[in-house]
């Protein structure tokens, strides 16, 4: 009985210095990556507020070489850098992955995208890449695929996936400030190839204007405010071809709902500073058989189930500095 207890004994000791060890490894990597925070928060008010483009951009450039340092560390992928309130923040729903980006106004009312997408430890010998925005040099940018060298940048809010069986697609909603004249939103799909690397832009937009797109990018004037979100809605299906009495019904699904943008006047056609939201049509995305299908007019007033009111047009915060519209 005695020696059973002495046993008992040593190993409870044992195992509370196992404990003592790991919390004081966690507190010790919590205390590296608060001092990595803590000097990126500095850096990250720089990148927004600088006084010019040099100073915004070597602002940006201690930034992602602090943060990248940060995310090489063990166990940085756990650490939520929260106070970064300037970055977005964005966690695959599957948390195979993170992607952080952010963006750098320039004097000329252009503005300069940076991310970094963080994968899960695991049997990838690669899990940071860096974002290369190279939006200003790429012609055709709803038409092209690309990697993270020649990223078409932008300042992503939300993310969601969808599985097919030969395939994962992360679909990401971002906003551009694009000029002093336009703003963009931008549908942007990422997937990872057969060596895990990281590739932007997939045609799975079949019946959207002429079908070969492989994002969406929407673009309208500065002044004004652009709904895109992905929420369950409510779209409109044909059931019966009847020429002179169609019959219609009705269909629940998440989906991408998006403000139609028009000219200001049909003499402004093209020119994209004069386009606004009309504001009684809202159309659609919705994720059938392995694409995104383009449904229009969708009643975008669905109500809450849990509460029975409508629901608010949620607001993206901080994507850009005080007095650019989205």
């Amino acid at each position: 009985m005695l020696l059973l207890l002495t046993l008992l004994s040593l190993l409870t000791v044992s195992g509370m210095q196992a404990y003592s060890h790991y919390t004081e490894q966690v507190s010790n990597w919590d205390s590296v990556f608060y001092l990595l925070e803590r000097d990126m928060a500095v850096k990250a008010r720089n990148i927004l507020y600088g006084e010019s483009d040099s100073v915004r951009l070597k602002a940006n450039m201690e930034f992602s070489e602090i943060l990248l340092r940060a995310m090489k560390q063990e166990g940085s992928f756990q650490y939520p850098f929260d106070s970064l309130t300037s970055i977005s923040r964005l966690i695959a729903p599957d948390s195979s992955f993170r992607i952080l980006t952010w963006n750098l106004p320039k004097d000329d009312g252009t503005y300069l995208y940076s991310g970094i997408i963080q994968c899960r430890p695991g049997p990838v010998k690669e899990t940071v890449f860096v974002l290369t925005d190279r939006s200003d040099t790429m012609a055709g940018l709803e038409r092209v695929i690309t990697g993270c060298q020649s990223w078409p940048g932008a300042h992503y809010y939300q993310i969601m996936m969808h599985k097919t069986p030969a395939k994962k697609y992360y679909t990401l909603l971002g906003w551009d400030g694009h000029t002093r004249f336009t703003t963009r939103k931008v549908i942007e799909v990422l997937t990872f190839d057969q060596h895990g690397q990281p590739v932007f832009g997939v045609p799975i937009f079949p019946d959207y204007l002429k079908g070969d797109q492989t994002r969406v990018i929407f673009e309208y004037s500065g002044q004004a405010t652009m709904l895109l979100r992905y929420e369950v809605q409510r779209y409109r299906e044909l059931r019966s071809k009847n020429r002179y009495r169609p019959k219609y019904r009705y269909k629940t699904s998440p989906m991408i709902v998006f403000d139609h943008l028009e000219p200001m006047d049909p003499s402004l056609k093209g020119q994209f500073s004069f386009y606004v939201p009309v504001g009684n049509i809202v159309d659609a995305f919705v994720f059938l058989e392995g694409c995104w299908r383009f449904k229009t007019d969708v009643d975008a007033r669905n109500p809450d189930l849990k509460t029975g009111r409508e629901k608010e047009r949620p607001t993206e915060f901080q994507l850009m500095p005080p007095g650019k519209n989205k």
